[in-house]
């Protein structure tokens, strides 16, 4: 008896998403989704692309890579409001890395405060079923503390601006902002980003060469949101207006 197929996390998020909008796919649009989020995942076959990851599992909690909505959460807020308060900062990590690919949950504790926002984490906190050591072993699985921060693309500063490197991407890519906000780890959103601005430099100076085919994560990504986009409008109304 063959074992029953698990679909990977980000298959379940973009039907999810379609779902969302008000959109129930077909079984074939389902399979076509998953197929196609398989590429991402495996894009050279043999090797896992590290774009989403697998994520982990402790207390009953899901942990994903920080996205860059939630990084700026940490940096812009968590780490302002408790600074020197590493038990705190050390909880407001963690509830990050559960609620990363959950932008609702990251701009409503950005938008409420200090206060809202320690009130929600210890909410959360207070359902897990694992020790702290258990739960710091799984941050550290996901941001080992010995890695080296991303260098920021070339010509930024200090702080990146996230938003204008997303917005840059959606221009260059056709692949949407929230995607890579929310839906691609920091690291690979980056190296996104450098390869995006290195073709369009060499495009305006030499260099470049339009025959070559564009990477195979590069074109798996762009596959999912055209499969996406081709399904929103296989269901919208005759008539054109919205359900």
């Amino acid at each position: 008896m063959l074992p029953k197929p698990e679909i990977h996390p980000l298959a379940e998020s973009h039907l999810a998403d379609l779902r969302q909008r008000g959109i129930e796919p077909t079984l074939a649009e389902q399979m076509w989704i998953v197929a196609l989020c398989q590429r991402v995942v495996c894009p050279f076959d043999s090797e896992r692309a590290d774009l989403i990851g697998a994520p982990v599992r402790v207390g009953g909690a899901t942990l994903w890579r920080l996205t860059i909505g939630a990084g700026v959460w940490l940096q812009d807020c968590a780490f302002r409001w408790w600074a020197g308060d590493d038990a705190r900062l050390g909880m407001a990590v963690a509830w990050a890395l559960a609620h990363s690919r959950n932008r609702e949950a990251i701009t409503a504790a950005a938008s409420g405060g200090a206060a809202a926002a320690a009130k929600t984490i210890k909410a959360w906190a207070m359902e897990l079923t694992c020790t702290r050591e258990e739960l710091d072993a799984a941050i550290d699985e996901l941001m080992p503390p010995a890695a080296p921060t991303p260098a920021a693309p070339a010509g930024e500063g200090a702080q990146t601006d996230w938003q204008a490197v997303a917005l840059d991407l959606a221009v260059l890519t056709g692949i949407s902002v929230d995607s890579w906000v929310w839906e691609s780890s920091r690291d690979q959103t980056l190296r996104a980003y450098a390869r995006a601005k290195a073709a369009l430099i060499a495009r305006s100076g030499g260099g470049y060469d339009p025959r070559e085919p564009l990477e195979p994560l590069s074109r798996a990504l762009q596959d999912v949101a055209m499969a996406k986009g081709m399904i929103v409008d296989a269901h919208k109304p005759e008539d054109g207006s919205n359900e």
